[in-house]
Order: C-alpha cells, then structure tokens, then sequence
C-alpha cells in the first residue's frame, strides 16, 4: 500500500467537495490496494468533514468487508465491494451527488463532448431508485458495471464512476457532471427561441 495513493484519495475528496460534487459528509470513493484489500474512505461526520481527510482517515478493508485499519468505512462500503467483485479492471470507484444528473429522466441522452467521449469511453446506465447504503443498491449498482457500464447514475441519489486509475473515475466524474449542466442550458436556451 502506497502512503501516495491515500494522499491522492484525500486531495480527490477536497477537490470533489470544492466543485460541489459532494458534501462535507456525503459521498465516497475507494481504491483497490491488492485482490483482497481496499482503501476506502471513512464515514462522514460533522466534526470532520471529508475534504479535511489525511491518509490516517482512510479505511482499509478487506473484500469482506472486515475493517482492517484507519477510521470506520463509509456507508456505502457495501457499494464499493460489490464492484470491485465483478470488475477486476476496476482499480478506483468515486460516489458522488452531483446537483442535475440524478434528477434526469432515467435514460436521458447526455451529450458528452467528443474528445472526453474518445478519451474516457463512456457508457453511460442508470439504476432505478434504491435505498442508499443497502444491499439491493450495492448489487443493482454492481450489475450494471459487470454489463460495461463506468458511469452509473443512481435515480434521484448520485453518481458512482469508475476507472482504471483514480484519475479516471475522477475525470468520468467531471465529464458527466458537465455534460448534465450543459444539457439543462441548451434546453433552457431552446425554450427561449420558441
């Protein structure tokens, strides 16, 4: 384990929160340290927010889930397992809760510009509304992805990205993010010329 990964793990959560994609207590994202092991970070709470996190925070756990080191696993460490089970070239998974893209119609065509649709080879699948932190969340999530999916948009809850690096799910991130917001703009500037 790499004290540089968990490093990153904590600037990618300040960054997150900075462009609005989590709150200080919401969201989470983990990377795969070995075939057993994760790190993952830790539940939120009030008197720590997560884009305060240092390397000592993050969570280590196995694939079954026992807590092995660092402060408690987020919630949703249910989600993050249940992919990694079914996606061996998944190496990092961001969770976030992004302002427009979960409140889309399911199935909404979302207009990823051309260089990030080439570079990030998106496919885009949605995952009806489930309870979060539960299994039937966690698994639903975990379908999509073993079908090809690296951008999972979760019915009026978040987001959840995944990549070959943290990089990569942080730039999927971005990208749909983006692409949402410019997809409300045209439709607003459309209204306007009718």
């Amino acid at each position: 384990m790499s004290q540089e990964d968990l490093k990153m793990l904590c600037e990618v959560m300040k960054m997150l929160y900075l462009r609005g994609l989590i709150s200080s207590t919401g969201g989470n994202a983990s990377i795969r340290l070995d075939d057993n092991t994760i790190a993952v970070t830790p539940r939120g709470f009030i008197e720590y927010p997560k884009y305060m996190l240092k390397p000592e925070h993050i969570s280590i756990v196995d694939m079954n889930g026992n807590h092995i080191r660092g402060w408690r696993p987020t919630t949703e460490v249910k989600l993050h397992l249940a992919v990694y089970r079914v996606c061996k070239d998944c190496r990092a998974i961001i969770h976030t809760h992004p302002l427009i893209l979960p409140f889309l119609p399911p199935n909404t065509e979302i207009p990823i510009d051309t260089e990030l649709k080439y570079f990030l080879e998106p496919k885009i699948c949605w995952v009806e509304e489930l309870r979060p932190r539960t299994e039937d969340l966690a698994q639903a999530t975990a379908s999509k992805v073993k079908e090809g999916c690296n951008i999972i948009i979760l019915q009026n809850h978040g987001l959840v990205t995944t990549g070959r690096t943290l990089m990569e799910a942080v730039e999927r991130t971005e990208a749909v993010d983006l692409a949402s917001k410019r997809l409300v703009i045209m439709k607003l500037l459309s209204m306007q010329t009718h």
